[in-house]
C-alpha cells in the first residue's frame, strides 16, 4: 500500500511533510520525490483511505514528552521553535538528524516537561494536564515541603539542644538541674567564691560531655544524666558506721574520714601527728590562712570534657589538705578514707584535696573508697598533689565502693627536679567509676611509676584516664596496668604519654595487658604516644585476650579444679603490678580483695 501523502502547492513556503515507513533494512537515499498529482476529491476512496492508515501510523508511534508533527499541521520549523523551543529531528531509517531526503517523522519535546503528573501515552503539555497528573504533582510537592519543614525541625532542635560541640545543654537532664540547684557554697573569701561561681557558670554552659568527645569516647552518661540527687548530708555527722571498715592492715598512722563528703572527727586520728606533717580537714583550714590554697582552689578547668571537675570546684566544702615539710620524712602511712554511707535518698557529694610535699620530703599515703549499706551516691573527688625538687611519694589508691554508686575522680600530680611518685591503684567497687590521673614532669630528672588493675564484674563500667607530659630533661615514666573483665562488664583504659620539645633524654614505657573471663565482657584500650623531642627512648603497647588452654590444662592435669586454676591464673596476672609495692601487709590484703573479686564458677 502506498503511504506517501499528497504535495502541497509548489508555492507554499512550508516543506513537504512525510511519513515515517517501517522497515527492518536502512534504505539507500534518494533525490526528493517529484511533486505528485493534484490532491483526490474528498470523497476519494484512495483519499479516505491514506487517511485511515495516517491515524493509524500516528497513534502508533506517539509516545509521551513528544509531539508528533502530520500532514495537517500547519507549523513552519521557524515557528515551531519559537512556540516550543528547538525542534528535533530523527530518522529511523538512517539513524541522523532529518536533512529533507528521508521520511522521518518530526518530533520535539515540549519546554518544562516532568515525569510527574504525565500518564503513559498522554500529552506532556503544561496547558493539558489530567486531574490524576495534577493530583499526583501536587501530593509530591506537598511531601517535599513537609520533609523541608521537618528537616528545619531537626536542624533548629539540634541547634538549641547544644551550646557547643560534643557538649548536651543541661537545662533538660535531672542530673545537670539537680547540681545546679544545690545553694552555692559561701565562704566568705572574695577570690574563692569568685572561682565558685565562675565554675558554677561553666559547668551550666557546657553541660555534661557525651561520646563525642575523645576522653569520653567509651563512657556514656545516658543513664547517670537521667537521675537526681540530693545536695549534702545533714545527718552524715550522726550516721553509724563500722569502724573496722575504715581500718586497713600495718596502716596505723594518722587518718582522716569522710562520710559523705563531710569529716567525721569522731573516725580519725589526727591527735598525734608528726613533725613536719599538716593534715586537716579542708573546712578547717578555710577558716584559718586560706591564702596558700588560693592557686588550687581559684582554678579553672576548660576542656570539654571537664564537668565534674567544674561542679566539684563549685560545690565542694570539705576535703583534704596535708603538707608536709621540707626535708621532713613521714615514716607511718597516713589513712585518707572516703565513706558513701545510705541515706534517705541518693545524694550527691564532693571532695577537694590539697596535697603538697616540700623539697627532699618523703610521705608514704594510702587513700581508701569504702561504702557502708545499699546506696546509689554520686561523688566528685578532686585532687591537687604538687611534689616540689627531690620530693618522693608513695602513694596507693584502693577503690572499693558501694555497688550502685557512681565515683568521678580527678588527680593532678605535678613533678618537680628530681622528684620521685610511685602510684598503685586498684579499682575494685562501684557502678559507674572514672579516674582521670594526670602527671606532669616539670623538672629535670623527675620521675613516676603508675601500677594499677581494675576489675569490673556484673554490670560495672570502671574507665581509667592515664595522661603524662614529660616537660623537662632527662624525665622517666613507667607505666604498668592490668584489666580483668568478668560477666557483663566493661572496662576502659587510655594511656597518653606526650614527651614535649625540650624534653631530651626521656623515657617513656607504658603497657596494658587484659583479661576477659566472659563472653560478654569488654575493655576497650587505647595507648598513645607523641614525640616532639630529640633522643627519647619510649614504648608503648596494650593487648586483649584469654587465659593460656595450655596452662589451664597444666594445672588440671596436676588435680587442681577448673574454678581454682582459673583464680590462681588470675591472681598471677594481676600480683605483677603490686609486687613492688613496700608495705607487705598491704599488699597482701589487696591480694586478697582481687581473689574476693574474682567469679566463683
Amino acid at each position: 500500500m502506498d503511504l506517501s501523502l499528497p504535495s502541497p502547492h509548489p508555492s507554499s513556503s512550508h516543506p513537504p511533510q512525510l511519513l515515517r515507513q517501517r522497515s527492518s533494512a536502512c534504505l539507500p537515499r534518494v533525490a526528493p520525490p517529484p511533486p505528485p498529482p493534484p490532491p483526490p476529491q474528498k470523497n476519494s476512496p484512495s483519499q479516505q483511505s491514506n487517511d485511515m492508515n495516517l491515524s493509524r501510523h500516528n497513534s502508533a508511534h506517539q509516545q509521551p514528552g513528544f509531539h508528533t508533527l502530520t500532514h495537517s499541521d500547519s507549523l513552519h520549523p521557524g515557528q515551531l521553535q519559537q512556540q516550543h523551543g528547538p525542534a528535533h529531528m530523527h530518522s529511523p531509517l538512517v539513524g541522523g538528524p532529518y536533512d529533507g531526503r528521508m521520511a522521518p517523522m518530526i518530533r520535539t519535546r515540549l519546554p518544562n516537561t516532568t515525569k510527574e503528573g504525565c500518564e503513559e501515552g498522554s500529552s506532556t503539555d503544561e496547558s493539558v494536564e489530567t486531574p490524576r497528573g495534577r493530583r499526583r504533582r501536587q501530593g509530591l510537592a506537598q511531601a517535599r515541603s513537609e520533609l523541608d519543614a521537618q528537616g528545619r525541625l531537626r536542624r533548629h532542635r539540634r541547634a538549641s539542644s547544644r551550646r557547643s560541640v560534643g557538649m548536651n545543654q543541661p537545662a533538660p537532664l535531672p542530673l545537670v538541674n539537680s547540681l545546679l540547684e544545690a545553694p552555692l557554697p559561701s565562704s566568705g573569701i572574695a577570690w574563692l567564691d569568685a572561682a565558685r561561681s565562675e565554675n558554677r557558670e561553666a559547668f551550666a554552659a557546657g553541660g555534661l560531655p557525651d561520646t563525642r568527645v575523645e576522653a569520653w569516647k567509651y563512657t556514656a552518661l545516658r543513664a547517670l544524666s537521667q537521675r537526681h540527687f540530693g545536695s549534702g548530708d545533714s545527718d552524715a555527722l550522726a550516721r553509724s558506721i563500722d569502724p573496722a571498715s575504715v581500718a586497713l592492715p600495718c596502716v596505723e598512722g594518722p587518718r582522716l574520714v569522710f562520710v559523705n563528703g563531710c569529716f567525721r572527727a569522731d573516725l580519725s586520728r589526727v591527735d598525734a601527728l608528726p613533725a613536719g606533717l599538716t593534715l586537716q580537714p579542708l573546712s578547717q583550714a578555710l577558716v584559718g590562712d586560706a591564702e596558700p590554697l588560693r592557686f588550687a582552689l581559684s582554678r579553672h578547668y576548660r576542656e570539654a570534657g571537664d564537668a565534674f571537675a567544674r561542679i566539684n570546684a563549685a560545690n565542694a566544702v570539705d576535703g583534704v589538705v596535708l603538707r608536709v615539710a621540707a626535708d621532713a620524712v613521714i615514716a607511718t602511712p597516713v589513712q585518707l578514707v572516703f565513706v558513701g554511707a545510705a541515706a534517705q535518698a541518693d545524694l550527691a557529694w564532693h571532695a577537694r584535696n590539697v596535697i603538697e610535699l616540700g623539697a627532699n620530703a618523703t610521705l608514704s599515703l594510702v587513700e581508701q573508697h569504702v561504702g557502708s549499706g545499699e546506696q546509689a551516691h554520686l561523688a566528685t573527688l578532686v585532687s591537687d598533689i604538687e611534689l616540689h625538687d627531690g620530693a618522693v611519694l608513695d602513694y596507693s589508691i584502693v577503690q572499693n565502693s558501694a555497688p550502685g554508686s557512681s565515683l568521678i575522680r580527678r588527680s593532678s600530680v605535678r613533678l618537680h627536679a628530681r622528684s620521685h611518685a610511685s602510684l598503685h591503684i586498684v579499682e575494685l567497687g562501684g557502678a559507674l567509676v572514672r579516674h582521670d590521673l594526670q602527671a606532669e614532669l616539670v623538672g629535670d630528672g623527675a620521675e613516676l611509676d603508675t601500677r594499677g588493675v581494675f576489675m569490673p564484674h556484673g554490670r560495672q563500667h570502671i574507665d581509667t584516664q592515664l595522661a603524662i607530659r614529660h616537660r623537662a630533661l632527662n624525665t622517666r615514666s613507667t607505666s604498668h596496668w592490668r584489666g580483668v573483665a568478668s560477666d557483663r562488664a566493661r572496662g576502659v583504659f587510655r594511656g597518653a604519654m606526650v614527651v614535649e620539645a625540650g624534653a631530651d633524654g626521656s623515657d617513656a614505657t607504658l603497657s596494658n595487658k587484659n583479661l576477659l573471663l566472659s563472653p560478654s565482657a569488654e575493655i576497650d584500650t587505647k595507648p598513645e604516644l607523641e614525640i616532639y623531642a630529640d633522643e627519647v627512648k619510649a614504648a608503648h603497647g596494650a593487648t586483649v585476650g584469654q587465659l593460656d588452654e595450655r596452662a589451664l590444662f597444666y594445672l588440671r592435669s596436676r588435680g587442681i579444679p577448673m574454678a581454682e586454676a582459673r583464680s590462681l591464673l588470675t591472681t598471677a596476672f594481676c600480683r605483677a603490678v603490686l609486687d613492688d609495692l613496700p608495705n607487705v601487709a598491704l599488699r597482701d590484703h589487696l591480694s586478697g580483695l582481687l581473689i574476693a573479686q574474682l567469679p566463683q564458677s
